[in-house]
């Protein structure tokens, strides 16, 4: 009886064990979809810096059912930097003064849980309103926020973008 109750009390400690295993390996989902976008509009230095922050895991997700092509953004090369810049060019869109603006893609990095992605343009000639078209990740996830932070020299303004919602328009 002794050995029953062991192999018992093993199966139950070897069957705990194996279920933390399988919790801890799971990967931790986020509760909410949120990307943030900065604009910073220098008219003295006639320039435009884009950082935007997105989850890591959406962002490749959204890339392999694009490209059909699986993305590991930890491992930079210039192929997934390419397929980056596209996705953005695509769905990030930026006008001033009824002029649109060709971003050109800086880079990306990788921050804890997010990826941020970087784009500048310089010698802007012309200024007024902003328009921001952006639908980073709408495709991929129907419950998607786009948050705007724009700053025309120090002014910022802000503005919400839920899904499908792609228009942000600043006034400055």
């Amino acid at each position: 009886m002794q050995i029953n109750q062991i192999i018992s009390k093993s199966l139950v400690l070897i069957s705990l064990f194996s279920i933390s295993l399988l919790f801890l390996s799971l990967k931790p989902m986020h509760p909410y979809y949120v990307s943030v976008s900065e604009v910073r509009i220098d008219t003295v230095a006639k320039s435009v810096n884009v950082s935007c922050k997105l989850f890591t895991d959406d962002l490749q997700e959204a890339l392999y059912r694009i490209n059909k092509i699986p993305i590991d953004l930890s491992k930079q090369n210039d192929n997934q930097k390419k397929i980056l810049e596209n996705y953005f060019k695509e769905r990030f869109k930026l006008t001033i003064g009824n002029k649109a603006i060709p971003l050109v893609f800086i880079g990306y990095e990788i921050e804890e849980e997010a990826t941020w992605c970087y784009f500048e343009f310089n010698k802007i000639d012309s200024f007024g309103k902003v328009v921001i078209i952006n639908t980073l990740l709408y495709d991929y996830l129907t419950e998607q926020t786009n948050l705007i932070h724009c700053y025309y020299n120090q002014q910022r303004k802000s503005y919400k973008l839920n899904n499908p919602d792609k228009l942000a328009v600043f006034d400055y």
